[in-house]
């Protein structure tokens, strides 16, 4: 129960991920006073907007109801828009909630993408509320990143502000929300054109065998930013396995130590749900040659003690690539029962 708890609910691929403050931080999800309604299990539609059409389709979790997961695509002809002839651009999670028989507000996460799936922030959001005594909408965004970088401007003229208690329907308000999304926050979608563009990371590989098993690593440097790295496990046929945030702190000139955290991650449907609070740290300190491995948060099931790990080091022959495998080779053989099981 605990460990359900601390779990953050999201989809990317990571992490995972886009700061303490941001992508990685725990963010309570709401709770709604939704009583037994006869409400629509998915919401479709399309979307013009800057000569682009939009399919978009909101789908409710099956184990929790103020949860959806949404889906945004391009397509060629908006009138004859289809899950099937849509071009995937975003997906993330985002939570209605109701107040009594009315809706009260959408929440939708902001979402990097992790290879085949999306890596959702849990404090990175834009939540819309709609307030029923007099017919107003009001946009909110939470997290440092949706109010700068993420954000683009948005003439007023194609804002919805206001609405008809008396004629708005649980479809039309969601549809109200996620076409603010995408006019606001496109800079997140990944469109087709850019496939090319996008900057080519520096990148630790390696992989590790254990138990007559290899597992293969990829690390991505500044996935998120600065400091904010992309971890994307991979075993033979079982393809990815862990996709997850890890933040390494690489103080080598001023304290002389190399700080090193993976944070756990459990797979949801498509998406990677990070653990904020919930990591593996390896501290290496270049004035001692000593490495102190720690379990932050409870999440993590206990570590096996039998797997020896490495506990020294050569300060002069230790790079950063090599003490990322060796925090690597910590969590493969002592936490090996966090890895998924095929």
């Amino acid at each position: 129960m605990l460990k359900n708890m601390k779990k953050f609910f999201f989809y990317f691929l990571f992490v995972l991920i886009f700061s303490l403050d941001s992508f990685g931080q725990k963010k309570g999800v709401p709770k709604s006073t939704q009583t037994a309604l006869d409400l629509p299990k998915s919401v479709i539609n399309t979307f013009s907007f800057r000569n682009r059409y939009y399919f978009y389709q909101l789908e409710q979790d099956s184990k929790d109801k103020n949860k959806w997961l949404m889906y945004i695509g391009i397509v060629t002809d908006e009138h004859s828009a289809t899950l099937a002839a849509s071009v995937k651009i975003f997906s993330t999670d985002a939570y209605i909630l109701m107040g009594g028989n009315k809706l009260a507000n959408v929440r939708i996460q902001a979402a990097k993408p992790f290879d085949y799936s999306w890596a959702v922030s849990r404090a990175n959001f834009l939540e819309t509320s709609f307030y029923w005594t007099d017919g107003t909408i009001k946009y909110a965004l939470f997290g440092s990143q949706m109010q700068s970088e993420y954000s683009s401007p948005v003439d007023e003229k194609f804002i919805v502000t206001q609405f008809n208690p008396a004629k708005l329907t649980f479809s039309d308000g969601v549809k109200i929300a996620v076409n603010q999304f995408i006019m606001q926050f496109d800079k997140l979608f990944q469109y087709p054109e850019n496939e090319d563009k996008k900057p080519q990371l520096e990148t630790f590989e390696g992989n590790i065998v254990f138990r007559n098993e290899k597992y293969d690593y990829e690390l991505r440097r500044s996935f998120f930013n600065v400091g904010d790295d992309n971890l994307a496990i991979r075993k033979g046929k079982d393809g990815l396995i862990y996709n997850t945030l890890v933040r390494i702190k690489d103080e080598r000139a001023s304290s002389r130590k190399i700080i090193i955290d993976i944070h756990h991650v459990e797979q949801n449907g498509l998406a990677w749900s990070v653990y904020a609070s919930d990591y593996l740290r390896a501290i290496f300190d270049y004035q001692a040659g000593t490495i102190t491995y720690q379990q932050i948060g409870s999440a993590l099931p206990y570590p096996d003690e039998s797997q020896e790990v490495i506990k020294e080091f050569k300060t002069e022959e230790l790079s950063l690539e090599k003490a990322f495998e060796i925090a690597m080779q910590n969590l493969v053989k002592r936490y090996n029962e966090a890895l998924p099981r095929y």
